[in-house]
């Protein structure tokens, strides 16, 4: 029986080696260790005034990015027919990349003009060295939208993978040339990303152009803003530190930011695998293994977000050469606690586009985003630095309250539902 169960858990083991899932993890865990000891290198051989820069760079990137995409990934993906393809099908909504670099390009535009108002102002070619990576990400993004449509997990872990090694490249490449603008770290890793799609969808897998006419749903538009509502939670707190507070806060809350963003980040990781099962549930196809795989992964979050305080604690000393100050410490364990409660929101934040409700994502995703936006302005001009951490606990408060209304559907196949 003993050695029974030691094959079993063997097989168990080397699936999981070879599964998707673990490509996803390491991945993520190289983004958070690549982004973790560029922070370090940047103190150690850098102002710390190029942290609070390189800090407000990410918010430019990723809001800029989300916003732009216009929910084009998202609409691949819930409206697929063809999750049991051998190649990659691509139909004519990737012809709306078109708008979305524009669309990127006026919203780089229009920062630029305004970029005094914040703390840390970055120049021309700052701007230009981040609208480029945005291009080349909207275009990844949508092409790894055509790989999870078509049910190809593995390939769109390996680009992920990819992109976070470009990190690692760049960082290496940096510290031998610090000359060299900081804001490469991003288009390295989606040229990066950029090439291993390219090798996939050409020479891998192989694909196939629908001259079927497929409508676009001008809600899914709505989803960029949707989207950037859940990536740039903790960079609205830095958003508000840029342009009501100083560089020293700004410096300081960079770093539990950045601990608390990655520790998202890689429950972000499960992300494909949410929408495989939820696709699957409209269409009566969930198995077994499914239902299993969404189990691990409720452990999986609940086992990452206990370690925010420890990588904080390790993180800032590594940065800062002294322990972490009282009220930063305090705000990140209470973080850590109230998290785990609210882990659902991060979990199924994309419930309602999925299932086909891109209007209902907006305002689901509006509802977070103007909350956390109005107390974090009102709350930290009030209390400081709690305000901040008040504003964005009570904003996972509400919204987890309001997922678990809809989410109670997978209740009887998921009991941590």
């Amino acid at each position: 029986m003993k050695l029974k169960k030691a094959i079993n858990l063997k097989r168990h083991l080397i699936d999981f080696f070879k599964s998707h899932i673990f490509i996803s993890i390491l991945g993520s865990f190289l983004g958070i260790f690549s982004t973790a000891i560029f922070f370090i290198l940047l103190s150690r051989y850098l102002d710390h005034i190029y942290l609070a820069k390189f800090s407000l760079a990410l918010l430019f990137f990723f809001a800029t990015q989300q916003i732009s995409l216009i929910g084009i990934d998202q609409n691949i993906i819930a409206n697929t027919k063809y999750l049991k393809s051998k190649i990659i099908i691509i139909d004519n909504k990737i012809f709306l990349l078109i708008y979305s670099i524009l669309f990127s390009i006026l919203i780089f535009t229009l920062i630029f003009f305004v970029r005094k108002i914040f703390v840390i102002e970055l120049n021309l070619p700052d701007f230009v060295i981040l609208n480029i990576s945005v291009i080349l990400s909207l275009m990844n993004r949508t092409f790894q939208g055509y790989l999870q449509s078509c049910s190809k997990l593995f390939a769109n872990a390996w680009v992920n993978f990819t992109r976070y090694l470009g990190y690692m490249i760049f960082i290496f490449i940096w510290f031998l040339k610090k000359e060299l603008n900081i804001l490469f770290f991003f288009l390295f890793s989606e040229i990066f990303a950029f090439l291993i799609i390219v090798l996939i969808t050409f020479f891998i897998i192989g694909f196939e152009y629908s001259n079927k006419k497929i409508p676009y749903n001008l809600k899914y538009t709505y989803l960029g803003f949707s989207q950037f509502s859940y990536e740039s939670m903790f960079k609205l707190d830095l958003l508000t530190i840029s342009i009501f507070g100083n560089q020293k806060i700004l410096i300081y809350y960079t770093i539990l930011s950045n601990v608390l963003e990655g520790v998202i980040n890689f429950v972000s990781v499960s992300h494909p695998m949410i929408h495989n099962f939820m696709n699957k549930f409209k269409s009566n196809e969930v198995q077994d293994e499914d239902i299993k795989l969404m189990n691990y992964i409720n452990y999986f979050s609940i086992f990452i977000l206990i370690l925010i305080v420890p990588f904080y604690l390790f993180f800032n000393y590594l940065v800062f050469l002294e322990f972490v100050k009282t009220d930063y410490l305090l705000i990140a364990l209470i973080f850590s606690s109230l998290l785990i409660f609210f882990r659902k929101v991060f979990l199924f934040y994309y419930f309602f586009s999925i299932n086909n409700d891109p209007l209902a994502q907006l305002y689901f995703s509006m509802m977070m985003l103007i909350f956390n936006l109005s107390l974090n302005i009102l709350l930290f001009k009030t209390i400081g630095i709690w305000g901040i951490a008040l504003a964005t606990l009570l904003t996972y408060f509400v919204s987890n309250i309001y997922i678990n209304k809809y989410i109670i559907k997978y209740r009887d196949i998921l009991k941590f539902i």
